[in-house]
């Protein structure tokens, strides 16, 4: 049995179980620790099998004490403990199903889609929306899918405006960029918009029309409305957001045009030049 710790938010959480389904590819018994993890911020608080109904997360009988804990100390305990496989978040690993053992956690935010490629399907399955409910959501839903819909993602809340790593990053000259492209390879585009700070809207895209949609709950168990809809676009352009990149991922168009930023942490910080969250076949401004 192999214990995957799950933690964070919606997004991440989603990562940390698609990566869960490529260990079970590999024949291992998988259970989770689900109740360790300490929420930090309100949108946290939410569970998978709460709002996908194929999500299944039998919880681990085994203990371990380290899990979750990021002083220096425990990182070197874990690092060298047997029982414990703890990646970093910012690199890939291609050797990383080559280590798996009964018995150990793995922990990491595992935020790369070649770590549960070869079950691209069984992900997508997994995260199969419930539908929507809200005649509001459900018009804007059509709007996307019958028009050449573009999902544009503005994220400057919560850590991203006082972490270091996510200073400089989605600035205005990436949207700017990205509204360019668009407008070059879509014919008559339409904007759809969303993003937690509504005021910023004007100092980020330079458009004249677009549908902003403000109304779904970034907490609780309707948090996952918003990422539906971005899902539901043409095209999507996504923040630095695992969130957005959720989005755009499970976004069904085999046409589709995803762009994400060159730059996911701060250009001066030492992961300037880490981007592997973007995948290959998007288009990096």
């Amino acid at each position: 049995m192999i214990t995957v710790y799950i933690g964070g938010g919606l997004a991440n959480k989603m990562f940390q179980y698609a990566f869960s389904l490529n260990i079970k590819k590999q024949g291992f018994d998988v259970r989770y620790d689900t109740h360790t993890f300490q929420t930090e911020f309100e949108h946290d608080q939410v569970r998978l099998d709460e709002i996908f109904q194929y999500i299944d997360l039998p919880e681990s009988t085994e203990v371990f004490f380290a899990v979750g804990k990021n002083s220096r100390l425990w990182r070197l305990y874990k690092k060298l403990s047997p029982s414990y496989i703890m990646e970093s978040a910012y690199q890939y690993n291609s050797k990383i199903f080559q280590t798996l053992k009964d018995g150990c956690l793995v922990e990491s935010s595992w935020q790369d889609e070649r770590y549960f490629t070869e079950v691209e399907n069984e992900v997508r399955k997994a995260f199969t929306f419930p539908e929507l409910q809200d005649k509001r959501n459900i018009e804007m839903a059509e709007q996307m899918k019958e028009s050449n819909s573009v999902a544009i993602h503005i994220r400057k809340g919560d850590g991203y405006n006082t972490w270091n790593i996510f200073q400089g990053t989605c600035t205005k000259e990436y949207y700017a960029k990205s509204l360019a492209y668009i407008k070059a390879h879509v014919d008559n585009p339409k904007f759809f918009v969303f993003t937690d700070y509504p005021d910023v809207i004007k100092e980020y895209l330079d458009i004249e029309t677009y549908v902003l949609i403000n109304w779904n709950p970034t907490k609780g168990l309707q948090n996952y409305l918003d990422m539906q809809l971005m899902s539901c676009a043409q095209h999507n352009i996504i923040a630095n957001s695992t969130y957005s990149w959720w989005g755009a991922w499970l976004n069904p168009n085999k046409n589709k045009i995803v762009i994400g930023p060159k730059h996911w942490f701060n250009p001066d910080c030492k992961y300037a030049n880490v981007n592997h969250v973007v995948p290959r076949s998007w288009i990096k401004l």
